[in-house]
């Protein structure tokens, strides 16, 4: 266990990091009163509607960069709307001058919500390599229940004026957003091909997948590091220098530091459980093991449920719900995008592929294992650095802004892990279980978990501060 030690100080550096950086800027939330100091008005809206986005996407498997961006711009519309009604932050893409305080804000978020949603199935699911793993009749069937709730929605407002006024605002605050986004270069990111060859230190799509009966995978979101940011003015100032500080992937390979999370992730990141034939007594523990597979669900949606079971037990208005999301789904979207401009930047290898060719990689201190395999099929693209990681980190460096405080106590469900809860003391705490949830599900070398971590948060930390700040 001692080899391990060094790096997991570096894991409790950067969660120090975490906690102090993201405290201050752009106001906590807020309270029940509009800057105008007129009568307020309130919805529950964001509250019903926030948890039914992540039913809604349940089972269509769409991958995490693609749907962070749909949630993103999700509840930037219905923020955008409930500004344009009751100004209380700033507004992201709706800037035309609106006076629409008689607007009805439940018609209004519904709008937002629906337009987006309805575009963003139809989007993704029409764009090749966005994820999707399932076919045009669930498509059809999530547009209708989408439907469904929009018309329920809208039939619970009784004044027809009103009602209207708030379908009007919401549709303009859609078609803002969708506007912006349209042009960010998504498709073109997702039909980018890799071509790298193969070498010592360099990705190739892993073996696991072959090994799965997926003989035809490729490499993902090739060009996701060109995709238009939502916040980040340019995403090289959020890069990270090479995997261990190396000259290329090869040195990188040879230098202690990486002997050691070699060594890490191949005992504590394998399929194998402590006990299981031949594997090694250092080995993952349950616990473990268990938060490997409850933070192996998309951040998009992990993140999003944790940030509303905190949101509901605060005194928070829908104004200030909105906008806690629309920077969640901001900041880890541009995470996204950050993390992937490294990845295919430096094209470092995974650990199974570094696992099984130790033999020839030229590190006396690495030994081989042609059959190892972690707990769950790899992800298609390269190690450095972790984009879930760094998702993690920004999503939590939002809350720990919003909220005011990193010490929150809370209690978070995923369904990666059904029927068992996690409890944390403070949201940098979750990110660095999150990160370390990487290594013990044996996607990541610990390296692109430390560096992830101060990246997400320092995306995070910068869209909490600029965006969406208090009126």
């Amino acid at each position: 266990m001692n080899r391990f030690i060094s790096r997991r100080r570096m894991l409790a550096s950067a969660a120090a990091a975490l906690s102090l950086q993201a405290c201050g800027g752009g106001g906590g939330v807020s309270n029940n009163s509009s800057s105008s100091g007129s009568t307020t008005v309130e919805t529950q809206a964001v509250t019903r509607w926030s948890s039914f986005v992540i039913d809604l996407m349940s089972e269509l498997e769409i991958a995490g960069p693609v749907e962070a961006r749909a949630f993103a711009m999700a509840f930037i519309a219905a923020h955008d709307a409930l500004n344009a009604i009751s100004a209380r932050y700033a507004r992201y893409a709706l800037t035309t001058s609106l006076n629409q305080a008689s607007a009805n804000p439940d018609a209004a978020v519904a709008a937002a919500m629906y337009a987006v949603l309805d575009n963003q199935l139809q989007v993704t699911y029409g764009t090749n390599g966005s994820g999707w793993k399932t076919g045009s009749a669930t498509l059809t069937a999530k547009r209708a229940q989408l439907k469904t709730r929009y018309d329920s929605e809208l039939a619970s407002v009784s004044d027809s004026n009103a009602r209207a006024l708030g379908v009007s605002v919401g549709q303009l605050a859609a078609t803002a957003i969708l506007g912006l986004r349209s042009t960010d270069g998504m498709a073109a990111a997702l039909s980018k091909q890799y071509a790298t060859p193969a070498s010592v230190g360099t990705y190739q799509v892993t073996p696991d997948f072959a090994e799965s009966g997926v003989s035809n995978q490729t490499a993902f979101a090739v060009g996701w590091g060109d995709v238009k940011p939502f916040a980040m003015g340019s995403v090289a100032s959020y890069a990270l220098p090479r995997p261990y500080g190396a000259a290329d992937n090869a040195s990188a390979v040879l230098t202690a530091d990486y002997a050691t999370d070699f060594a890490e992730v191949k005992a504590k990141g394998a399929a194998k459980d402590c006990g299981d034939d031949s594997h090694p007594t250092v080995c993952r523990s349950s616990d473990e093991k268990d938060f490997a597979n409850f933070w192996w669900e998309n951040s998009s949606t992990t993140w999003l449920r944790l940030a509303i079971g905190v949101a509901n037990a605060r005194t928070m208005t829908d104004w200030d719900k909105a906008r806690l999301y629309a920077l969640l789904e901001m900041a880890m979207s541009d995470a996204s995008v950050a993390s992937l401009y490294v990845k295919y930047t430096y094209q470092f290898w995974r650990p199974i592929s570094a696992i099984r060719a130790a033999a020839d990689d030229g590190n006396p201190a690495t030994a081989a294992d042609s059959k190892w395999t972690p707990l769950h099929t790899t992800p298609p693209w390269p190690d450095y650095a972790s984009v879930h990681t760094a998702c993690g980190a920004a999503a939590a460096a939002v809350l720990v802004g919003v909220i005011g405080s990193n010490t929150v106590s809370f209690t978070a469900t995923s369904t990666t892990l059904p029927g068992k809860t996690r409890s944390y003391t403070s949201f940098t705490g979750a990110a660095v279980e999150n990160g370390l949830s990487r290594i013990y599900i044996g996607y990541h070398f610990a390296q692109a978990v430390t560096d992830g971590l101060n990246q997400g948060n320092n995306i995070g930390d910068m869209v909490y501060k600029t965006f969406l700040t208090k009126l």
